[in-house]
């Protein structure tokens, strides 16, 4: 193997040789704490912002808990009055079936709807549950309730019951 000729003091440098030995040095240099502390909160946020994304995109399913932090989490972003896209986010592990989670609108342009729905396992029928209907307000203050996971878990048991009563497919 042939040795690559060394630049010494005699040999001038050309640009790229310079351009590599200045990112080498930047290597070997010891990161500050504050850029340590500042790359581990922007790659928390990073994470966050794409499994919402994931979630609202329905390329990744929730569980019930980080459902009601999705749509508490687009909620702040929502107008107090008017209209606005629907946001579904899609549950995982509610009683082995598909179900969904959303914020629709409601009759009155001022208020907006949480709505759990359950799907049969051949997913040719459905049946939805309207939790709750309010302000943006009142669905934050809902949305917060320590509660509000066991409540959905009974909504769903009521849903499939529902569903197999009626002999949906």
């Amino acid at each position: 193997m042939r040795d690559q000729p060394t630049p010494g003091p005699e040999r001038e440098l050309t640009r790229g040789q310079e351009f590599a030995l200045w990112v080498l040095g930047g290597m070997n240099t010891p990161v500050s704490p504050e850029r340590e502390a500042y790359e581990a909160q922007k790659e928390l946020e990073d994470r966050e912002a794409l499994t919402h994304l994931y979630r609202l995109t329905q390329q990744l399913k929730a569980t019930v808990g980080e459902a009601v932090s999705t749509l508490a989490y687009k909620l702040k972003e929502l107008p107090a009055e008017g209209p606005f896209e629907e946001l579904v986010v899609e549950v995982e592990g509610l009683c082995g079936r598909k179900a969904t989670l959303s914020l629709g609108a409601s009759n009155s342009p001022h208020l907006r709807a949480v709505v759990l729905t359950v799907f049969t396992p051949s997913e040719l029928s459905r049946s939805s549950t309207w939790l709750t209907c309010g302000t943006n307000e009142e669905l934050a203050a809902y949305l917060r309730r320590e509660t509000l996971v066991a409540e959905i878990g009974a909504a769903t048991e009521g849903a499939v019951i529902s569903l197999e009563r009626n002999r949906s497919a």
